[in-house]
């Protein structure tokens, strides 16, 4: 009877402890954090394939598609800076709440 009990009060707290319910509280901020947007030539608005997009300070880093655009997920920070480096463009670096905020980001050619 002892060993039944120890049993059924070890599945007890097994059960408790692994349990996942349906909300996810434990979700951390970063997880939260998405930026996407487009790369375009200022010049003439064309799309930029292949720009470097860098979040500053970590070893996130991506390129634009085809049609010039970019997605960052899991950010770490919410005040982090974002480097565009593109062959033959000026860098530009924008804190993340203005690429948040603009729809599109013009490179200009050196």
């Amino acid at each position: 009877m002892k060993i039944i009990t120890a049993c059924i009060a070890f599945l007890f707290v097994a059960n408790s402890l692994f349990a996942t319910g349906g909300s996810n509280d434990n979700k951390s901020d970063s997880e939260d954090r998405v930026i996407e947007g487009k790369v375009i030539d200022q010049t003439n608005g064309d799309e930029l394939t292949g720009v470097r997009v860098q979040i500053e300070g970590t070893d996130m880093v991506t390129y634009t598609d085809r049609y010039g655009n970019f997605t960052f997920e899991n950010l770490p920070c919410s005040d982090c800076q974002v480097k565009f480096s593109y062959i033959s463009f000026e860098e530009l670096e924008l804190k993340l709440s203005e690429v948040s905020t603009k729809n599109k980001i013009a490179l200009s050619s050196k």
